[in-house]
């Protein structure tokens, strides 16, 4: 049986991040020569997103056709598809595979048809692997890029607040963060590494992350109403923040790139700065008025 008159092939992948998962099933796809509109992936996980709205990604009822990825080959086999022996494995460089990994956490919920659309394109040389090009290769590494930027602001605007009760020796500390996308299994191993010897927890809408000094684990149900309330050490650093505000180095465009409103909600600090900004635009104004060339010369400058 050839893959255009198979069924359609509903994967069934263990969570909006399952990498692994998807190219075990991909490798057996390719193997049987499964056309890329013949399958369909979905997830076990629902993903609340920023919004609160589930990811749409995550399988629906009556997706009980689904099968898992280590399922594929048995039941390709059980369909009469015939393994093409003939066609060599795909070959991907270094780059172009973590580019499909990185891609395949972004939230878009069609990402891993792309991915695999791409593969089956690849396979069937209709495309070289990474041809910049290429409009589904330009849309993976689009995504690898989007990606890429949330793991890095996740890792730059997570707060940890401390939760110190008599019966938590350490200290636990708390901090939640909201992704655009799926990066916080991703950001794991860097959490651990840099927080070592502290105990913590990282709440997201996904799911949380919680370190007791030896071992990782996972927590469901996530609410940022967990979070602990504000104490001195949380007002200190806002203390410090403001103190050290330089009103000449203001540069609201570009702290907006740096540093998006989205996540201003979850940045203690982020509520100074409106008030931060209104102050250094009336200082400049008021610098101009006592020396009116003041601004000239810095422009030429």
């Amino acid at each position: 049986m050839t893959g255009d008159r198979m069924p359609p092939w509903i994967i069934r992948l263990e969570s909006p991040d399952d990498w692994g998962g998807f190219r075990l099933a991909a490798r057996h796809l390719l193997a049987h020569r499964v056309p890329a509109h013949a399958v369909r992936w979905i997830t076990d996980q629902g993903t609340a997103t920023a919004d609160g709205n589930n990811d749409l990604f995550t399988a629906a009822a009556g997706d009980d056709a689904a099968i898992a990825p280590h399922e594929v080959e048995l039941r390709l086999l059980e369909a009469g598809s015939c393994r093409a022996t003939d066609t060599p494995p795909i070959a991907l460089s270094r780059l172009a595979m973590q580019t499909c990994a990185q891609a395949s956490l972004h939230a878009d919920p069609d990402r891993f048809e792309l991915l695999y659309r791409w593969l089956t394109r690849v396979s069937a040389g209709t495309v070289d692997a990474g041809d910049p090009l290429d409009g589904d290769w330009i849309r993976i590494a689009r995504a690898a890029r989007a990606v890429q930027r949330e793991i890095h602001k996740m890792r730059a605007f997570v707060r940890f607040k401390p939760l110190t009760r008599a019966q938590l020796l350490p200290p636990l500390y708390i901090a939640w963060f909201e992704p655009a996308h799926h990066v916080v299994r991703a950001n794991a191993d860097f959490f651990v590494r840099r927080f070592t010897g502290m105990h913590w927890a990282i709440l997201t809408p996904q799911l949380g992350l919680r370190w007791n000094g030896e071992t990782l684990e996972e927590v469901s149900d996530c609410r940022p109403d967990q979070l602990p309330a504000a104490d001195a050490g949380e007002a200190l650093w806002l203390t410090y923040y403001q103190s050290t505000f330089n009103p000449a180095r203001l540069k609201p465009q570009a702290m907006l790139r740096e540093m998006p409103r989205r996540y201003w909600k979850n940045l203690p600090e982020a509520r100074l700065i409106p008030q931060l900004e209104a102050s250094a635009r009336q200082t400049t104004d008021e610098m101009l008025r006592v020396k009116p060339g003041l601004g000239a010369r810095a422009d030429q400058s």
